[in-house]
C-alpha cells in the first residue's frame, strides 16, 4: 500500500491514464507517437495503490487475494467501473453504419459489444465500485505477496467482470485520436494483462510539487482577476514562481539571482510536468489577469509597470516569462503550446518584463513557428523599442529572428530589411564613412596625422536627444579601452548592428546586400578587420560581414573541386602544379583583384596566430580567429586560391592545429630543420626507428599520456601547460578546427583532381599522339602493351618519391604533421570534429583506391555532340543558379507583405525591390519593366528546364545513361533542387508551371539510373509533402531500385498513408506504395509488412 505505479497494458503497449477531455475526466489507454511506447511517461498515468482492510487505517503489503484501490495521483480520484451507457445503442448504430459502407459488420460490432461497464474516476474511496482484485498471469499461492514489476489482470469486484481494452477512441473529433476507451467485460482474456511498473520516488515528489503549485496558481489567478490579492499572498506567489524557475531549470537554489539562472541540460520530464499539470496555463493566467477590465477598470495597466509602486508586479511578470523560457527550451511540444498564447506575449513586449527575450528564445530555432508568428507588426514593434531605448539586445533579438539553426529565413530577412533600412529609421543606426584626413578634420585630430594614413573610418550617430555625434572608430576604441562607459556602449551597439547586418545578408539575401554594401565597401571593412587597435570582437563582426555581404554573393560560385566530365581536347600532355593551376582557372584573376588584400590579410593573420606559443590562448581573440578561418574557408570554396597557394595556406593551418607542438621552438625553426634532412631519413629502416623516437621525444608525445609521468622531458612540461586548455576548450575553438577540417577536405579533393589530370595527361601522351582519335579503342594492341609498365611507374610517382615530384604532400614532414594533427583531433569531445577528422584519416590511407574509384567515374567527351552538350549544360546551369539565387528579386509577391498600407507607397517599394536590374527611372514607367523582367526570368528558367529534361529522355538507352551521368557530374540536380525550394505564392501560375517542369526534370534525371536515384534519395525530405508532384517524384526515386526500397524508413511509408487519410484519396499515393512493394520484379518483403 502506498506504492506509486504505472499500469502498462502489455498487448496494446499503452499506459492507463486519466485526463480531462471536454471538461470531464476520462480514463483511457493513451496512444503515443514515440518510437518506444515505454518512454511515453506522462504524469497523468501515476496511480497510488491502496490495500483495503476492515480497519481503514491499516495499509501493509498486498497479497494476491487482497482487495485494492487505485488512486490517481494528479487528481486524487479513484479508479472505478460503471455501466456503459452506449452499450446497447452502439450495437444498432454500428450495424447501420456497417451496411451502408459495405464494410464487414462483424468487425465493426465486436469492440463495442464486449464492454458492458466503462472505467471512470470517482471522487471518494468509500465507493464500492472502486474495489479491484489482482489475478496473476503465472501460478501463485493466493496468500503470497504481490512482487513489484509483475504482470496482472484486473478483476472488478462488485460486477465480477475483467478489465478489457478496446479500439474505440474517446476524442473522436481530434485530428489524431489518442484516447482509447477501456472498460470491463465478463470474459477473462489472457492478453488483457497489465505490467505494474514501479515509479521512482523523485518522480512522485516532482509531481506532488507541480500539482500543489498548480493549485496555488489557480487560486492566485482568481484573486488577481477580482483584484483582491493581499501583500502576503503576493509574496507567497513570488516565492513560488522563484521555486518554479529552479525546479524547471533543475538547478539547486543557492541563493543566486533567479533571473540569471542558466539551464544547460533541460530536464525533459519536468518541462513536461509544467505542461501536463497546467502550470503553463496558469502562468498565462497570471500574465493576463491583472490587466483584465471587469468594469471598474483593470487592477494594473501595462504603462504603469515602470512605476515604483508596481515593482513587485513587474518582478512577478518577469519570473513568469523566465519560467516559460525554461519550460520550452529544446522541447517542441511545449514550444507549440506556448506559441498558442503568442498574442498575450506580443502585447507585453517593451515593458521590460522579459517578454521579448522569451519570444526570441521560443522562436529562435523553430522555423515553423518563426514563419507563422513573425509578421510586419512584430518587427515594427521591435524597431520602435529600439528607437525608445537604444539597447543592443534588441538588435540581437532581431538578428536571432533572421536565422533558424544557422539557416537564413528569407521572409523575416525581407521584413527586417524593409523596416531597418527604411530612410525614416536611419537615425537609429550608426552610419559609417571613410573620410580623408586632409580636410577640415586635421584640426580636430592632429594625433592621426602622424600615422601618415590618408583615410580613416568615422562613425556617426544620433543620440536619444536628437543630437548628432561623430567620432573616428579608433578614437572610440581607445576611449572604450580606458573604460569610458559611453564609448563602450556605442561600440557594443555598433557591433550588434554589424552582426544584424551580417545575418540580414546571410545566404545571399540581395535585398539587404544591395543596400548595405553601398555604405560598407570592401576596403572599409578590410581596413577595420585588420586594424590592430580595435577590440577583437568588433573585428570579428567586420570579418563576418565581409563574408556574408561581399564574398558570399553573385559573381562567386562555389567550385566543384573534382571535375568528372572532361573535354578530350582540353587535356594537356605535360602537367606540373604550375601548369595545372594555369589551366584550371583563367577567370580567377579578375575575382582576385577585388579581394587580393583580403586574402593577404587572411594569410598574414593566420601566420601571426601560428607564431604565438598558444594559438587559442586568448579568449577574445578566438572569436576573430574563427571568423578569419571561416572567411578563408569560403574564399577557398569559391575558388580564389590556386593549388600551389592552397598548399602554402594549409601548411599554416596545420601548424595552428598542431597544438602538441613544443611551445618554445617556433614554427619557423621547425620549418628549416625539416627542409634540410626531411625526406631522406626515411630511406632506411633504422632511420624510421630514429624518426619515431625523435618525433615522440620532441613532441612530448603524440598522444598526451603515453609517456609515463617519470619522463618529464622539456616538451612534456610544455605539454602539461597546454593540457588543461584542451579540456574546457571553447566551442568556438572546436568550430574553428571544424572549419580547418572542411578546408582540408577541399584541398584533398583538389589534389585528387590534380592526380586525375596527371593520369589523363599521361594517357593522352601515350595514346593520343601516336594514333588518331578513332583508334583509341586500342586496335593496335602491339604498341600499347609495353607502355603499361611505364604508365604504371609514372602514375605511382604521384604518390611517393623525391621532393620535387611529390610537391603535392600537405606538409613538409611527408604527411606526418597531417597525421599527428588528425590523431589529436580524434580525441576531442566534439562529435562533428571527430567524425570529420576520421573521414580525413580514411581518405589519407586510401588515396590510391580513391583515385581509381574517381577515375572510373571520369567521362571523356570526345565527339562534337558531347562537347556541345557539355558547353550548353554548363551555360544553362550557371544561369539557372544565378536566377534561383536572386529569386527574391523576381518571384512575384502578392501585395507586398500582405498589408494594405504599402499599396500607397507602391512607387517606393518598386525602388527598393529591384536595384539590380533597373536604372532608377521615374516610378510611372518603372512598374511594367519589373514585370517584363520577372516574366523574362520565368521564361529563361522554363527553357533551361525543358532543355535539361530533353537530354534525359532519349530513346537509345546508352546515350540516355550517358547524358544522365553528364548532368550528374555537372551538378544539375543540385541546381534544380535549389529551385524547388524557392518560396512562392501558390496562386502564381507561372511559378507552378516551373515547379511542374522541375519535378519533371528530377523524375527524368533518375529514371532507370541507380546512381542518380541514390543521389536524390539523400534529399528525400524535400519531397515529403502532401503535393502530388512530390509523390510522383518520390515514386521515381524508388522505381525498380530493390536496394533503396529495402532500406526505406517507416517514416516515408507512414507519410503516404497519412496523406491518404488527410488529403483525400489520390491515385499517386497508392502508386508510390505499389512501387516500393515490388521492385525489379521481386517483391520486397519488408515493404509489404510495413505497408500492411
Amino acid at each position: 500500500g502506498g506504492d506509486v505505479v504505472r499500469l502498462f497494458h502489455a498487448e496494446q503497449e499503452k499506459f492507463l491514464t486519466c485526463d480531462e477531455y471536454k471538461k470531464k475526466q476520462h480514463i483511457f489507454l493513451r496512444t503515443t507517437l514515440r518510437q518506444s511506447a515505454t518512454s511515453a511517461t506522462s504524469s497523468k498515468a501515476l496511480w497510488e495503490v491502496e490495500v483495503v482492510h476492515h480497519d481503514a487505517c491499516r495499509g501493509g503489503a498486498g497479497h494476491w487475494n487482497s482487495l485494492l484501490r487505485f488512486k490517481h495521483l494528479a487528481t486524487g480520484n479513484y479508479l472505478a467501473a460503471e455501466h456503459n451507457p452506449d452499450f446497447r445503442n452502439d450495437q444498432l448504430e454500428s450495424k447501420g453504419v456497417g451496411e451502408r459502407d459495405g464494410l464487414p459488420v462483424k468487425g465493426k460490432r465486436q469492440p463495442v459489444e464486449k464492454i458492458i461497464y466503462t472505467l471512470v474516476s470517482v471522487p471518494h474511496g468509500n465507493d464500492i465500485a472502486s474495489l479491484f482484485e489482482l489475478d496473476s498471469t503465472t501460478l501463485q499461492r493466493a496468500d503470497s505477496l504481490v512482487p513489484r514489476n509483475s504482470y496482472v489482470r484486473l478483476r472488478h469486484l462488485c460486477t465480477n467482470t475483467w478489465v478489457t481494452s478496446s479500439n474505440v477512441p474517446i476524442d473522436m473529433e481530434e485530428e489524431r485520436p489518442v484516447m482509447l476507451k477501456i472498460g470491463t467485460c465478463p470474459t477473462k482474456e489472457d492478453k488483457e494483462a497489465f505490467a505494474i511498473v514501479s515509479v521512482p520516488l523523485s518522480e512522485v515528489r516532482d509531481l506532488d510539487f507541480a500539482n500543489d503549485a498548480s493549485k496555488v496558481l489557480v487560486a492566485t489567478v482568481q484573486r488577481l482577476e477580482s483584484g483582491t490579492i493581499t501583500q502576503n499572498e503576493r509574496r507567497f506567489v513570488t516565492k513560488l514562481l522563484e521555486d518554479l524557475v529552479f525546479f524547471v531549470a533543475d538547478v539547486p537554489n543557492n541563493g543566486q539571482e533567479v533571473l540569471d539562472v542558466v539551464n544547460t541540460k533541460p530536464n525533459r520530464e519536468r518541462q513536461k510536468l509544467m505542461r501536463e499539470q497546467n502550470i503553463l496555463k496558469q502562468i498565462f493566467g497570471i500574465l493576463k489577469a491583472p490587466f483584465m477590465d471587469k468594469g471598474e477598470g483593470p487592477m494594473l495597466r501595462l504603462e504603469d509597470l515602470g512605476d515604483q509602486r508596481y515593482v513587485p508586479y513587474r518582478y512577478i511578470l518577469r519570473l513568469c516569462y523566465r519560467v516559460l523560457r525554461h519550460s520550452q527550451q529544446d522541447y517542441r511540444k511545449n514550444q507549440e503550446y506556448i506559441a498558442k498564447m503568442f498574442g498575450i506575449m506580443q502585447s507585453q513586449i517593451g515593458y521590460n518584463v522579459l517578454a521579448e527575450d522569451t519570444i526570441t528564445a521560443l522562436l529562435h530555432n523553430n522555423r515553423k513557428l518563426l514563419e507563422k508568428h513573425i509578421t510586419a507588426k512584430e518587427i515594427e514593434t521591435f524597431v520602435s523599442l529600439l528607437r525608445r531605448n537604444r539597447e543592443p539586445r534588441f538588435l540581437d533579438y532581431l538578428s536571432d529572428l533572421c536565422v533558424s539553426n544557422k539557416i537564413a529565413i528569407p521572409i523575416t530577412q525581407e521584413l527586417i530589411c524593409k523596416f531597418m533600412l527604411n530612410a525614416s529609421n536611419a537615425d537609429i543606426l550608426i552610419q559609417t564613412k571613410l573620410l580623408s584626413n586632409r580636410g577640415d578634420f586635421s584640426i580636430e585630430s592632429p594625433l592621426l596625422e602622424e600615422d601618415g594614413e590618408e583615410e580613416e573610418v568615422w562613425l556617426y550617430w544620433i543620440d536619444g536627444d536628437k543630437e548628432p555625434h561623430g567620432k573616428s572608430i579608433r578614437q572610440l576604441a581607445e576611449e572604450a579601452k580606458e573604460g569610458n562607459k559611453e564609448e563602450t556602449d556605442i561600440l557594443t551597439y555598433y557591433r550588434y548592428q554589424l552582426n544584424l547586418f551580417a545575418r540580414m545578408c546571410l545566404d545571399r539575401q540581395y535585398l539587404a546586400i544591395d543596400q548595405i554594401s553601398t555604405q560598407l565597401g570592401v576596403d572599409l571593412i578590410l581596413r577595420c578587420m585588420s586594424d590592430e587597435d580595435l577590440p577583437y570582437d568588433l573585428r570579428a563582426s567586420f570579418c563576418r560581414l565581409m563574408l556574408h555581404m561581399h564574398v558570399d554573393r553573385d559573381p562567386q560560385e562555389s567550385v566543384t573541386p573534382v571535375k568528372y566530365a572532361r573535354l578530350w581536347t582540353e587535356i594537356p600532355t605535360k602537367i606540373t602544379i604550375h601548369e595545372y593551376d594555369s589551366v584550371t582557372n583563367m577567370s580567377r584573376d579578375d575575382k582576385k583583384n577585388k579581394f587580393a588584400l583580403t586574402m593577404d590579410f587572411v594569410e598574414e593573420y593566420l601566420k601571426d596566430v601560428v607564431s604565438q606559443p598558444f594559438p587559442f590562448g586568448d579568449k577574445e581573440k578566438i572569436k576573430l580567429t574563427f571568423e578569419v578561418v571561416n572567411l578563408a574557408r569560403n574564399l577557398i570554396y569559391f575558388g580564389f586560391y590556386s593549388f600551389s597557394e592552397l598548399l602554402r595556406l594549409i601548411r599554416t593551418l596545420l601548424a595552428i592545429l598542431d597544438s602538441v607542438q613544443n611551445p618554445t621552438s617556433s614554427y619557423l625553426e621547425r620549418l628549416s630543420r625539416f627542409q634540410e634532412g626531411g625526406n631522406n631519413v626515411i630511406r632506411t629502416i633504422h632511420g624510421v626507428g630514429e624518426m619515431m623516437t625523435q618525433m615522440v621525444l620532441s613532441r612530448g608525445s603524440i598522444l598526451p599520456g603515453i609517456l609515463g609521468d617519470g619522463h618529464e622531458t622539456p616538451a612534456r612540461s610544455g605539454q602539461a601547460k597546454q593540457a588543461p586548455n584542451t579540456e574546457n576548450e571553447d566551442v568556438t575553438v572546436m568550430d574553428t578546427k571544424l572549419k580547418i577540417i572542411e578546408i582540408l577536405q577541399f584541398i584533398l579533393s583538389v589534389r585528387l583532381d590534380y592526380r586525375i589530370s596527371y593520369i589523363l595527361s599521361i594517357y593522352k601522351k601515350e595514346f593520343g599522339e601516336s594514333n588518331s582519335s578513332d583508334s583509341v579503342a586500342g586496335t593496335s594492341t602491339e604498341t600499347t602493351v609495353p607502355d603499361l609498365e611505364i604508365i604504371g611507374e609514372q602514375a605511382e610517382s604521384m604518390f611517393a618519391g623525391s621532393q620535387e615530384k611529390n610537391s603535392v604532400e600537405l606538409d613538409i614532414e611527408g604527411g606526418r604533421t597531417f597525421l599527428r594533427v588528425l590523431v589529436h583531433l580524434i580525441m576531442h569531445d566534439y562529435p562533428p570534429l571527430v567524425s570529420g577528422a576520421l573521414q580525413l584519416l580514411f581518405k589519407h590511407f586510401s588515396q590510391r583506391a580513391e583515385l581509381l574509384q574517381a577515375f572510373k567515374q571520369v567521362q571523356l567527351l570526345v565527339s562534337s555532340q558531347d562537347v556541345d552538350n557539355y558547353k550548353q549544360i554548363k551555360g544553362d546551369l550557371d544561369l539557372l543558379r544565378l536566377t534561383v539565387e536572386k529569386s527574391e528579386l523576381w518571384v512575384e509577391k502578392k501585395g507586398s507583405y500582405g498589408s494594405s498600407e504599402n499599396q500607397a507607397e507602391g512607387g517606393e517599394d518598386g525602388k527598393a525591390e529591384d536595384p539590380v536590374i533597373l536604372s532608377p527611372i521615374q516610378d510611372g514607367i518603372k512598374k511594367p519593366q519589373i514585370d517584363s523582367n520577372s516574366s523574362n526570368n520565368y521564361k529563361i528558367v522554363k527553357e533551361i528546364l525543358l532543355r535539361l529534361s530533353k537530354l534525359c529522355v532519349q530513346n537509345v538507352r546508352r546515350s540516355r545513361n550517358q547524358q544522365q551521368r553528364l548532368l550528374k557530374n555537372m551538378g544539375a540536380h543540385t541546381a534544380v533542387l535549389d529551385l524547388l525550394q524557392i518560396p512562392y505564392e501558390k496562386t502564381d501560375t507561372k511559378m507552378n508551371e516551373i515547379m511542374t517542369l522541375a519535378h519533371g526534370f528530377v523524375q527524368n534525371f533518375c529514371a532507370g539510373n541507380v546512381q542518380n536515384q541514390v543521389l536524390l534519395h539523400k534529399h528525400i525530405n524535400l519531397f515529403l509533402t502532401p503535393g502530388l508532384q512530390e509523390a510522383e517524384t518520390m515514386r521515381h526515386i524508388f522505381l525498380s531500385n530493390y536496394h533503396l526500397c529495402n532500406e526505406i524508413s517507416e517514416r516515408v511509408v507512414q507519410h503516404f498513408v497519412h496523406c491518404i487519410e488527410t488529403h483525400g484519396r489520390h491515385v499517386m499515393y497508392l502508386k508510390f506504395l505499389h512501387t516500393i512493394i515490388k521492385a525489379d520484379g521481386k517483391y520486397v518483403k519488408k515493404c509489404q509488412d510495413m505497408v500492411m
